[in-house]
């Protein structure tokens, strides 16, 4: 994944809850991409603080970064109905 739209997709062809993560927005409980002064900031908002955040000039690192904790956390993927594989 290279840019942000990139991303978008393949997280939500790949079945990950979209309430796990946000783009541009801080939200309670989520892991965050956002893009500040030519940088990019990739944590878990929790209570309004940036947990384990990680500062990047490239987007494109920024977005792995993303993609990397969201595999490593089972809780961000959807649940599938019984009858899917």
């Amino acid at each position: 994944m290279r840019t942000v739209p990139e991303l978008k997709t393949h997280l939500r062809d790949r079945g990950f809850n979209p309430l796990a993560y946000s783009f541009y927005e801080d939200l309670n409980e989520t892991y965050v991409l956002v893009g500040e002064h030519d940088r990019w900031s990739v944590y878990y908002s929790e209570r309004g603080r940036r947990v384990q955040e990680k500062v990047y000039w490239d987007q494109s690192e920024a977005c792995l970064d993303l993609l990397h904790r969201l595999e490593n956390d089972p809780t961000t993927r959807m649940e599938r109905p019984p009858n899917e594989p």
